[in-house]
């Protein structure tokens, strides 16, 4: 698997390129912003971007949207220190196929890492949740405004 990380730390950028490369995984290249990230991934076509939400010049939001628009078939997995559900529901919605928190221990990036090879969707504990808290909630406000509709109608 090919990665791109992007990420404005650079010293967290060197870690996670020895950690992946210690693991067989090939960094190919890095970023400090989403400028750059938009750049790499047009110049490198990697399988992976690792992008961090918070960087200066263009977010990793707007960065995923951008690349996912371009190449659909680029994974982005955002990794951050963000657990907050705006974060996680604006990844989603622009095109990430995972949400990963910093914070995880080496072992659990480890096996996530090898289910994002799979092809899986990854997400850290307690994200999922939140995201499934989220759908039920649209879910009763869909059948609440159906049935508000459906009054009206008679």
């Amino acid at each position: 698997m090919r990665v791109l990380l992007a990420d404005d730390h650079a010293l967290f950028r060197a870690g996670l390129t020895n950690l992946l490369n210690a693991w067989g995984v090939q960094v190919i290249g890095q970023a400090a912003n989403g400028n750059e990230a938009i750049a790499r991934a047009r110049e490198l076509h990697p399988d992976l971007v690792l992008m961090d939400i918070n960087m200066p010049d263009l977010n990793g939001l707007e960065a995923t949207r951008a690349i996912k628009t371009e190449f659909p078939d680029i994974k982005v997995i955002i990794l951050t220190v963000s657990d907050d559900q705006e974060d996680l529901f604006e990844a989603i919605k622009s095109g990430a196929e995972g949400y990963l928190l910093k914070n995880l221990r080496e072992e659990e990036f480890a096996d996530l890492v090898n289910r994002i090879a799979r092809g899986e969707f990854v997400m850290s504990r307690g994200l999922a949740k939140k995201l499934l808290q989220e759908f039920a909630r649209l879910k009763q406000q869909e059948k609440a405004v159906v049935g508000a509709e459906t009054k009206m109608d008679a």
